[in-house]
């Protein structure tokens, strides 16, 4: 399983914690500055693209990825020690998804 540490803004607040890529879904778990936890969990069958953000849509300023999603908001998740392992992730994660597409003839 791989883990990266990250932020990403929940309920808009803002959470630090780490992502970890299991083999059907991604997790994400960490706490706010006022303490509170955020568990969340993305099936891979779930995604749709993963691209960067451009620099409006950055969290705090720092380089950040936008998992869209077939329901709900996107996910943006940011790299805590600046864009580093964002590109890796991105492949991974568009890998795993495009791995759950049901094939055709």
């Amino acid at each position: 399983m791989s883990s990266y540490a990250v932020i990403w803004e929940d309920d808009s607040a803002l959470f630090a914690g780490k992502l970890e890529l299991g083999e059907r879904r991604l997790r994400l778990e960490g706490t706010s500055r006022e303490g509170r936890s955020s568990l969340r969990t993305v099936r891979y069958d779930e995604l749709g693209d993963v691209h960067m953000a451009p620099g409006n849509e950055r969290i705090a300023g720092r380089p950040t990825l936008v998992v869209e999603r077939a329901v709900g908001e996107p996910l943006r998740v940011g790299s805590v020690d600046g864009r580093g392992f964002l590109p890796e992730l991105a492949d991974q994660l568009t890998a795993r998804a495009f791995a759950r597409l049901p094939r055709g003839d």
